[in-house]
């Protein structure tokens, strides 16, 4: 093999390589700016972490992405009390608590470190994805080192984790179920449709949007296997989708009325007098999309 030939069959991971470590170094440099709480919803964010542990996760979030939270803060505490102190007391929740009250920002640090690991995570779930989707196509190695680097370098998993938000497990939750669909061969394989339906409820359980996801998947089923057949299949992919929604958003079981309460609060309060049909179009081309949208053409 002359080194050309290897130096080309290389070229797209190569790109991928810089792409990562260009990303990274963006990412990181940033990790830490600014004050812990960013925006009106971080408080809720990190005490739902700490009250979950009680049963009192804030009802606006969602009971896994307050697990998470949580259990990030617990072992924060740890590290710095074992580190400092070399003990840990009884009422290690409220002592952490307690911590965190009196000084949140290595607390708001770990966790979007965290968030920074899910991030790549992601990142290669796309890129395998990517290679799923394109696995007949000659170029399927590009194909899927564009994917990964369009990920990569999209603005919103910037955001995502400088501010309290769960857009980026939410989209770790999206591709991994997305990536188990087309592994189940479109449905034909029923185990591994359902594990991508528990995945995307859990997706739906960060944000509602994940719900797109199991819709448009059950009319995917459709298109593949035909009415009676797709109907078979996703009966048992809707329902785990449902159920794994429910149980990670919490309040969906625990206090319907309240959960619905607050969907209408929120679709109120998006509703603002002040953004015009297609402003947040322009912004994104304002951001990224200077980039992004050629590479998608």
């Amino acid at each position: 093999m002359s080194e050309s030939y290897r130096f080309i069959r290389y070229l797209p991971f190569l790109i991928l390589l810089f792409v990562f470590l260009f990303s990274f170094g963006t990412k990181i440099s940033v990790l830490d700016v600014g004050a812990p709480y960013v925006t009106i919803d971080d408080g809720t964010k990190y005490e739902g972490g700490f009250h979950v542990w009680f049963g009192q996760a804030p009802p606006q979030r969602m009971y896994i992405e307050s697990w998470i939270s949580g259990i990030s803060s617990i072992a924060t505490y740890v590290v710095r009390n074992v580190g400092q102190e070399g003990v840990l007391g009884l009422n290690l929740i409220a002592d952490a608590y307690r911590d965190f009250r009196a000084n949140p920002d290595p607390y708001v640090l770990s966790y979007r470190s965290v968030m920074l690991f899910v991030d790549f995570l992601t990142a290669v779930l796309v890129f395998l994805l990517a290679k799923e989707v394109a696995r007949r196509h000659s170029e399927a190695n590009w194909i899927a080192v564009i994917a990964a680097s369009l990920y990569l370098l999209s603005f919103n998993t910037l955001w995502a984790y400088v501010v309290a938000r769960p857009d980026t497990l939410t989209a770790f939750f999206a591709v991994a179920g997305l990536l188990l669909y087309y592994r189940s061969g479109f449905g034909q394989h029923q185990k591994t449709l359902v594990l991508s339906g528990v995945i995307l409820g859990l997706a739906t359980g960060m944000k509602l949007h994940g719900a797109f996801f199991v819709i448009f998947i059950c009319l995917d089923l459709w298109r593949q296997l035909g009415f009676k057949e797709a109907v078979r299949r996703a009966f048992w992919f809707g329902i785990v989708s449902v159920l794994a929604f429910s149980v990670s958003a919490g309040s969906v079981i625990f206090d319907p009325a309240l959960y619905i309460k607050l969907r209408l609060l929120n679709a109120r309060d998006d509703a603002s007098p002040w953004l015009e049909w297609g402003d947040q179009f322009v912004t994104l081309l304002r951001g990224t999309g200077w980039l992004v949208v050629p590479l998608i053409i």
